[in-house]
């Protein structure tokens, strides 16, 4: 690990800070689970110690388990390995449920798009139950060809009234 990185694997992308009622501090990234039954890029969590360092216990928080998430299913760069992708998350907490909103897929082409994971406790040692499964319950965000490309990576933003919520996200236009 360099002297400034922040966490030890040799891949980490699209860091979340979220701090919990209670001031916790929790970072939320994404890293590659090479070991995983769907091996790729899935989310994990870390406590923050301060705003500069993490626990060193990263967790997963959402891996990929389903077919909407490949982003590659002969990826060359990794081997030849069917790959799948979730990455980009972003935390919210409503009435004590935790919601990781994510993007699953490849941003190439219409498998991407964004889902949810939820979790009644932020500290568990199990992955967060996944919504879309990509054939029953389709992600809340997805690509519609030749008019919403490649929608994901979001965040949710407080309207001017500080109470109605936005989700504000990515996609690609010529």
């Amino acid at each position: 690990m360099s002297e400034n990185a922040l966490t030890f694997q040799d891949f980490a992308i699209d860091a979340h800070v979220f701090i919990d009622k209670d001031g916790q501090k929790y970072l939320f990234y994404a890293t590659d689970f090479l070991e995983h039954s769907h091996i790729g890029t899935g989310t994990v969590v870390d406590k923050m110690t301060d705003f500069f360092s993490l626990e060193g216990n990263p967790r997963p928080v959402t891996r990929a388990k389903y077919d909407w998430q490949i982003y590659d299913a002969n990826r060359i760069e990794k081997g030849g390995v069917r790959w799948h992708t979730v990455e980009g998350a972003f935390i919210l907490e409503r009435k004590g449920i935790y919601y990781e909103m994510f993007s699953g897929g490849n941003w190439q082409n219409i498998s991407y798009g964004v889902s949810f994971a939820t979790t009644d406790d932020i500290e568990r040692n199990r992955e967060w139950e996944q919504f879309s499964d990509g054939e029953k319950t389709l992600p809340i965000l997805r690509t519609i060809p030749g008019q919403v490309i490649g929608p994901g990576h979001n965040s949710v933003v407080r309207g001017l009234n500080n109470r109605e919520t936005y989700c504000v996200y990515h996609r690609w236009t010529d």
